[in-house]
């Protein structure tokens, strides 16, 4: 039955859990005490604390303020890119990590009536901002940021919607990062167990590996899923030292027989990594898809090209070899390498 409905609470029943209830003065009946644990708050404590309702998955852009720096950070299919002040692929678990920070966000105390202005609380003008749009179309989420409460830098005075506040959320270290620092230094976009084939050019030649059930076949023969699974691991873990001009280590048409080019591919996409020669203790490294010149630390291709060697010095696998190399990797729950 609709309309409004009034709970009478009466006090607890000794030596246990539980209290006396009536509902509109009715039949009196006994309850969970938890019912009084929820029902005595301070009005306060019913406010949401949580900041951010959108999904993390639905996030399209994020822009970072501050007065000296705007970084904006958008999505293009699975990755993000920085597309202000600079233009590149921004750094994976880096972003991931920002996104969750502003998700898990939470008002650790309100401000109603804060003792002084709100620019002694740095909220004005806001020592800096973060901006979040959403694919879902929900409102741009706007978070003002200001000074920390206490020396100790635990908490910082922040603003949503007017309402100020005292939050713990760790958003001060991404506020304050320098806009190169956002820069992917990894090699490529793929993981490990993304790759379904690679095709190498090199001074030794060509080479084609593709990913066969548990096994790989080098071009025309099974080998071995181990070997390639090392230079898989190498490629994708590796990480430039820095990044420079897209003219660092001349043209690429130069680089004659030194080159190593990479293309690896999950089916769908693909994505071409070239090294050229090294000089200095150091290779310039280029995709097709980066407007910048990677550089690369000499151990970080000498580890490449030693992987790649054992690649192409391992022995072909006859069927026995092939069927125990399966039953192994299906025993191990390994079957992804």
């Amino acid at each position: 039955e609709e309309g409004t409905r009034e709970i009478l609470v009466g006090s607890e029943v000794p030596a246990s859990e539980t209290m006396i209830v009536s509902v509109d003065g009715g039949e009196p009946m006994v309850v969970s005490n938890a019912l009084w644990t929820d029902l005595d708050q301070e009005p306060g404590d019913w406010r949401s604390k949580d900041l951010y309702f959108g999904k993390r998955d639905a996030i399209e852009s994020v822009v970072l303020k501050t007065g000296q720096a705007e970084v904006r950070l958008a999505r293009r299919g699975d990755a993000f890119w920085i597309e202000e002040p600079l233009s590149d692929r921004a750094d994976r678990e880096r972003v991931r990590a920002l996104l969750g920070a502003i998700v898990a966000s939470r008002v650790h105390a309100f401000v109603d009536r804060p003792e002084g202005p709100l620019s002694d609380l740095g909220l004005d003008p806001p020592i800096a901002s973060v901006e979040v749009a959403s694919q879902d179309g929900a409102d741009t989420f706007r978070l003002d940021w200001g000074r920390p409460v206490a020396e100790d830098g635990t908490r910082s005075f922040a603003r949503v919607d007017g309402q100020v506040f005292e939050t713990s959320a760790p958003l001060a270290e991404y506020l304050s990062s320098s806009p190169e620092s956002w820069r992917s230094l990894a090699l490529t976009t793929f993981e490990t167990q993304q790759i379904d084939s690679m095709r190498v050019r090199d001074g030794e030649g060509e080479l084609l590996l593709r990913r066969v059930g548990a096994d790989w076949e080098r071009d025309d023969e099974r080998i071995s899923f181990t070997e390639v699974s090392d230079l898989l691991y190498a490629l994708t873990d590796a990480k430039a030292s820095g990044a420079r001009g897209a003219g660092f280590g001349g043209e690429a048409e130069t680089w004659g027989s030194e080159a190593l080019q990479i293309t690896l591919s999950d089916g769908q996409r693909e994505e071409t990594v070239e090294f050229g020669p090294e000089s200095e203790g150091q290779a310039p490294v280029r995709t097709g898809e980066r407007d910048v010149t990677l550089v690369a630390d000499a151990n970080v291709l000498s580890e490449i090209r030693q992987k790649l060697g054992a690649v192409r010095a391992a022995e072909p696998l006859g069927a026995e070899d092939a069927a125990s190399e399966a039953k192994n990797l299906e025993e191990s729950g390994d079957g992804s390498q």
